[in-house]
C-alpha cells in the first residue's frame, strides 16, 4: 500500500515508540496534522508559541532519556524554535523536530531572492550550526530513511537535536513505493583504548587527594548507580556541575555539592588541594571552572573522560583523555581497581570532613518583611525529601539559589537550562516533563523575569489539568544582572529594574490557575505546605528584596563571599 509523505511520517513515528508529539499548528503542517487526528494514540500537545513547545519537548526527553519530537509550520513557526534547538544542542538532549515548509516549486533555491513562497524560510541553513544534523527532503521516497537516521543520530554518541524539513506537497503526494520498515541502526558503547583506563586506575591508586567531578554525561549515559557504587566503596570526594546535579544523592557523606561559578568554598578549596581529577562528561566550561587549568592543574593529574572528543584540552589541559562512554569507563574502571593495591586517602577524607564541619552555611532566617529564597527552597526542599519529584527552572538568581539550596536524591530529578541559559525554559520544561512522568509531583521555580517569557503557557497547563506547581520568586526586577551591576557596574541599575508592577497573582486567575502570594515570614511554612499538598495546578507568588544577592559569585575574575 502505498502512502502520503503525512502518512509515512506517522508510521515512522509509531514505529520509534512516539506517543507524544509538542506542538504549534500552521498551514505547512496541516496534512500531517491531519494523519495525526485520524490516528489517536499518538497525544498532540498543542502551545500558545513554538518556544514554548520545543522547550517542552527538551524536558520531556530530559526525563525519559530519548528522543522527543516537536513540530512547527513554516516560516515564523520554524525560526521561533531557535532558541529551543540551541538550549537542546549545548546540553546534548536529543530531538527530533519537524518542520513544514512551502512546496518544493515555490522553493527560491539558488535565485537571489529573500523568498519564493509565503512563510519560506530556508531553516535547514538557520539551524546547521545548532542541530547535529539537519535534512530537507525534496522527495516523498526520502522520507523513511531521513526519519530513521534523524532517531538515530539524535540519539547516538553525544545526544543532541535533528531537524527534518518536509515541504507541504510532499506531505499528500503519495509515495512511489511501499514504506519499508525502520532501519535498524546498531548503537555501540563507546570505548578507549584499554591502556587508558589502566593507567588512570593505576594513577589513582597511588594519589593521596583524589576527586571525581560528575557532569551531565553521567546523567545521559545513565551512569549515576555505576558511579555512586564506585564513591561508596572507594569513599571518594565528590563534585557536580549544574548539570551534573543529581548525578550523586545529595546526602552522600563527601558529596560537596556544585563546583565553580556559585559552588561552595569547600569545592573550591577540594578543588586546588586535590592531587588526583577525574572528570567524568563534563566540559570543563568556564562556569564551572572560570580559571580554567590555572585553579588546579599545577597539583592535579588530570583524567578528561567524555563521548566527545572535541571537548578534550580546549581550556584545561588533561594529563589524560579518554574518548569514551561514561557508563562503559566506569565499569572497566572498577574492574582495573580490583587488582591493585590502593594507598590510603583517610588524611584526604578527614580534611574534607574537617572543611565540611568548619564551614558551616550561613544563616538565610527570614525576618520581619523580608523573605529569603535561600530560606524558602531549604524549607522546600526539606518538605520534599526522599519524594517522587521533579524540579525544573529557568535562569537567573533562583536558578543559581536551587542548585545552592536545594537537596536531590534522585537521578535526573532537575531539569534545568545549562548551556545557553534560556529565561522562558522552566514552565514548558515543566509541562514536557509532567507529561513524560506523570507520577512526579512536578515543581518550576521560576522568577517575575523568567516567567514572563512564556507566560501564555498557563493557558497550556490549565487546559490539560496539569498539576504543576509555580514556585515564584519575586524580586520585581531582573535579578542577576541586576547584581552584576551593583558589583561591576557602580549600581547604575539600567533596563534591570523593570518588574514593580505585575500582580501575578491575578494573571494565573485569569488564565484559571490557583494562585496566591507571600510577603511575610509567618505565612511561608503555611504557603509551602499548600504547595506540597495540593492536587491541582498553584501558583505561589514570594516576595523577595530587590537586593538579596548569590554568594558565591564570580565577578570580573574576582569570587565575591557575602551573606549580609
Amino acid at each position: 500500500m502505498k502512502n502520503t509523505g503525512a502518512q509515512i511520517l506517522l508510521k515512522k513515528l509509531i514505529e520509534h515508540n512516539v506517543s507524544v508529539v509538542f506542538e504549534f499548528p500552521g498551514g505547512s503542517i496541516c496534512p500531517i496534522l491531519d494523519e495525526l487526528y485520524k490516528y489517536n494514540k499518538i497525544k498532540t500537545i498543542v502551545f500558545k508559541h513554538e518556544q514554548a513547545a520545543i522547550h517542552a519537548a527538551d524536558g520531556y526527553a530530559r526525563i525519559l532519556m530519548r528522543p522527543a519530537v516537536c513540530m512547527a509550520t513554516s516560516g515564523p513557526g520554524a525560526s521561533n524554535l531557535v532558541t529551543g534547538i540551541a538550549n537542546a544542542f549545548m546540553d546534548s538532549i536529543p530531538l527530533v523536530i519537524i518542520t513544514g515548509q512551502v512546496a518544493v516549486r515555490d522553493l527560491k533555491k539558488n535565485r537571489p531572492i529573500r523568498q519564493r513562497g509565503f512563510q519560506e524560510l530556508d531553516i535547514v541553513s538557520v539551524v546547521r550550526s545548532i542541530t547535529k544534523a539537519a535534512y530537507s527532503a525534496k522527495r516523498v521516497s526520502d522520507l523513511p530513511g531521513v526519519i530513521d537516521k534523524a532517531f538515530f543520530i539524535a540519539s547516538q554518541g553525544r545526544p543532541g537535536p535533528v531537524l527534518v524539513d518536509i515541504p507541504i506537497n510532499l506531505q499528500y503526494t503519495q509515495s512511489c513505493r511501499n514504506v519499508a520498515a525502520a532501519k535498524k541502526y546498531k548503537q555501540k558503547a563507546l570505548k578507549c583504548p584499554g591502556r587508558i583506563v589502566k593507567d588512570t586506575a593505576s594513577q589513582f591508586a597511588i594519589s593521596k587527594r583524589p576527586l571525581i567531578i560528575s557532569g551531565g554525561g553521567v546523567i545521559l549515559s545513565r551512569a549515576s548507580s555505576r558511579l555512586l557504587g564506585l564513591l561508596k566503596s572507594q569513599r571518594l570526594v565528590v563534585l557536580e556541575t549544574l548539570m551534573g546535579l543529581t548525578s550523586v544523592p545529595s546526602d552522600y557523606e563527601l558529596n560537596l555539592g556544585l563546583v565553580g561559578y556559585s559552588g561552595s568554598r569547600i569545592s573550591e578549596i577540594a578543588l586546588k588541594e586535590a592531587d588526583f581529577v577525574l572528570g567524568l562528561g563534563i566540559r570543563f566550561d568556564n562556569r564551572a571552572f572560570p580559571q580554567g587549568s590555572a585553579a588546579f592543574s599545577k597539583n592535579a593529574y588530570i583524567v578528561h573522560v567524555d563521548c566527545d572528543r572535541n571537548e578534550f584540552n580546549h581550556r584545561v589541559i588533561a594529563d589524560r583523555t579518554a574518548w569514551a562512554d561514561v557508563n562503559w569507563f566506569l565499569a572497566e574502571f572498577n574492574k582495573k581497581l580490583g587488582g591493585l593495591e590502593i594507598l590510603s586517602k583517610d588524611c584526604w577524607r578527614k580534611r574534607i570532613k574537617f572543611l565540611k564541619r568548619d564551614s558551616a552555611p550561613f544563616s538565610y532566617a527570614c525576618g520581619g518583611n523580608r523573605l529569603r529564597p535561600q530560606f524558602i527552597l531549604s524549607k522546600l526542599s526539606g518538605m520534599l525529601k526522599k519524594k517522587n519529584i521533579i524540579v525544573t527552572t529557568d535562569v537567573g538568581q533562583h536558578q543559581l539559589w536551587t542548585a545552592q539550596h536545594f537537596n536531590f536524591y534522585r537521578e535526573n530529578s532537575l531539569v534545568t537550562s545549562g548551556g545557553l541559559g534560556a529565561m522562558g525554559f522552566g514552565l514548558p520544561a515543566a509541562i514536557g516533563a509532567n507529561f513524560a512522568d506523570r507520577k512526579a509531583r512536578v515543581f518550576n521555580i521560576t522568577s517575575d523575569g523568567s516567567l514572563q517569557m512564556n507566560i501564555q503557557e498557563l493557558a497550556t497547563i490549565r487546559h490539560y489539568k496539569l498539576p504543576i506547581k509555580i514556585v515564584l520568586l519575586n524580586n520585581k526586577c531582573l535579578g542577576l544582572v541586576r547584581q552584576i551591576q551593583e558589583f561591576a557596574f557602580d549600581k547604575r541599575f539600567e533596563s534591570t529594574l523593570v518588574n514593580s508592577e505585575v500582580d501575578f497573582v491575578s494573571i494565573a486567575k485569569a488564565y484559571g490557575i490557583n494562585a496566591f502570594s507571600v510577603e511575610s515570614e509567618n505565612k511561608v511554612e503555611a504557603a509551602l505546605n499548600e504547595l506540597v499538598n495540593s492536587r491541582e495546578s498553584l501558583l505561589v507568588d514570594f516576595h523577595i528584596g530587590r537586593n538579596e544577592n548569590v554568594y558565591p559569585i564570580r565577578i570580573k575574575g574576582k569570587t565575591i563571599y557575602n551573606a549580609a
